[in-house]
């Protein structure tokens, strides 16, 4: 039965809490001081006010100075339908853990799960939203919460914590959002899920895929309400679709184990599906600014590792703060396996905070009897080499600061950089002088230590003359040019410069005087001078 209150959202905004239950002693996890209901306001689909549901629960004790840490939790797939969800459940037992290492927990029931409307299943910004929502609702009831807080998600849960760590920063500033953790996080199902249609043969998957596939649809009518599903679908789908916007997994489990997906379609979902729904799921791969650990069972057979494994290469060719450990467990089993592994990641994201302290009620007065004397003046920093190319440093360097003083200085800053890559770094270095006084100055410099990658996209056949083309990435300082090696059977290489589009992104190289069959590879060099390896080859035509 879905949780029904007045909305407070155009009162006051997302985050606002709109109602609070106590819950008893026997409906929160073991390592909980208290428990609540909760229903705060949040953004739901095209951006729509809505009301969410969800559960805070507190630790034993009382905070620390500074408040409890909070982890927001973004739970895995129950079901869509308002009896499916966590308040409606009974606790995670899961969430023990990290109450008792002194976590406060906030947990969404996400948008139209335990109330009104419909469940916008896997629609990655909106559940964002409402994890991100939950950590105000939950120091709106209790001060005790700090700003700082982190979140972490299984399965369905997964993918809500990869769009929260994309979207917290602009979406909440005023909370101090430290960082993901992510298991099993579904990725790259857009152009699977696209191909299944009236003649998808009904051996390649099994029930757990057939269910998700039917939750994956209900969600679409929800996430994507302008996308005319039904006229992909027959009678029977359009029946599947909609008791799946009602069950939890284990109904919808049963009757996706009696029916033939491809009796579901009329056509194939193809290109438009795929483009539609991608749109909502598919896993940012860049702009995340804070520290991730995935987590993959290998024995997966829900979120397959072969997918986590692209949705991780992507994220690390593109320098993403990425940690990933796969685990000897199943989907169900991977957060128990990683828990000793996720509470090591969060201490660390933690680490080096400090909280102000309240001050001193009557502040020194006394001034100085005397004036100060003087302290380090022109300060000042300058690296032991020049940059490598473009005023970019490919490798590491040490900065050196010095400055004058009347007093004579005692010692300067030496730092050495290794890393990471950076196109606005910056380092503070200090001078003090023999009277124990000190000052700073800025090292601003720019670095990328990694080489750019380089793809040819032609296949197939080309025409003598015509071009070949492919693609070029550098995440840091942009690719500065691309060549092509057309290499024949016999293995005659014929190395030719390529003609970049803007940023090199794209290119294309010219087959003239060439014929016949050659394995086409693709190089790069960045603004940095770093050389990129060849790209894996590609069998081409020339005729």
């Amino acid at each position: 039965m879905a949780f029904v209150q007045p909305s407070a959202v155009a009162a006051g905004g997302p985050g606002t809490l709109v109602s609070s239950t106590p819950l008893a002693a026997g409906q929160v996890p073991a390592g909980a001081g208290s428990g609540y209901k909760i229903l705060y306001s949040s953004t739901g689909v095209g951006g729509a006010a809505t009301d969410v549901s969800g559960l805070v629960y507190l630790p034993q004790g009382t905070p620390p100075p500074g408040g409890w840490r909070v982890l927001s939790w973004a739970h895995g797939t129950t079901g869509l339908g308002d009896q499916c969800a966590p308040s409606a459940l009974g606790p995670d037992g899961y969430l023990s853990g990290w109450l008792r290492a002194g976590y406060a927990v906030v947990e969404t029931d996400y948008a139209g799960l335990g109330t009104p409307g419909s469940h916008p299943y896997l629609d990655g910004k909106v559940a964002a939203h409402g994890v991100i929502d939950a950590v105000r609702a939950g120091r709106e009831l209790d001060p005790g919460l700090s700003a700082h807080w982190f979140v972490a998600g299984q399965s369905q849960g997964g993918h809500a914590a990869m769009f929260t760590g994309h979207e917290a920063a602009a979406y909440a500033p005023e909370l101090d959002f430290r960082g993901t953790i992510g298991h099993g996080v579904p990725s790259n199902l857009s152009y699977f899920v696209s191909l299944i249609g009236p003649t998808f043969p009904p051996s390649l998957i099994g029930t757990g895929t057939k269910t998700l596939i039917a939750f994956i649809l209900a969600g679409m009518r929800t996430a994507v309400p302008d996308f005319d599903l039904d006229s992909y679908l027959t009678p029977l789908g359009r029946d599947v679709v909609g008791k799946a916007d009602t069950l939890c997994n284990g109904a919808l489990g049963a009757l996706m184990a009696q029916t033939n997906l491809a009796d579901m379609f009329t056509k194939d979902l193809g290109p438009a599906f795929q483009q539609a729904w991608g749109a909502v799921f598919d896993v940012p791969v860049t702009g995340y600014d804070k520290p991730i650990f995935i987590a993959q069972g290998a024995q997966d057979d829900t979120v397959p590792p072969s997918l986590t494994g692209q949705l991780v290469t992507a994220l690390q060719q593109n320098n993403q703060p990425l940690t990933f450990t796969s685990y000897p467990s199943g989907h169900g089993g991977t957060p128990g396996a990683a828990l000793p592994d996720a509470l090591a990641f969060a201490d660390r994201l933690f680490a080096g905070i400090t909280d102000p302290t309240t001050p001193p009620t009557t502040p020194p007065t006394t001034p100085p009897t005397t004036p100060p004397a003087p302290g380090p003046a022109d300060v000042k920093a300058t690296a032991d080499r020049a940059p490598d190319a473009g005023g970019w440093y490919r490798a590491p360097f040490t900065a050196k600061w010095s400055a004058t003083a009347a007093a004579g200085i005692a010692s300067c800053t030496t730092t050495a950089y290794p890393g990471p890559d950076t196109a606005t770094g910056s380092l503070t270095g200090t001078c003090t002088d023999n009277n124990g006084k000190s000052a700073d100055a800025a090292f601003a410099f720019k670095y990328d230590a990694t080489a750019p990658t380089a793809a040819t996209t032609s296949g197939g056949y080309v025409r003598s003359g015509a071009p070949v083309a492919g693609t070029a990435a550098d995440a840091t300082s942009g690719v500065r040019e691309a060549a092509v090696t057309f290499a024949d059977l016999m293995g005659k290489r014929v190395t030719r410069p390529a003609t970049c589009a803007a940023d090199c992104t794209t290119w294309t190289a010219p087959t003239t005087g060439l014929r016949g069959f050659y394995l086409v590879s693709a190089s790069a060099v960045d603004a940095a001078g770093n050389a990129g390896a060849a790209s894996a080859a590609r069998l081409v035509l020339v005729l």
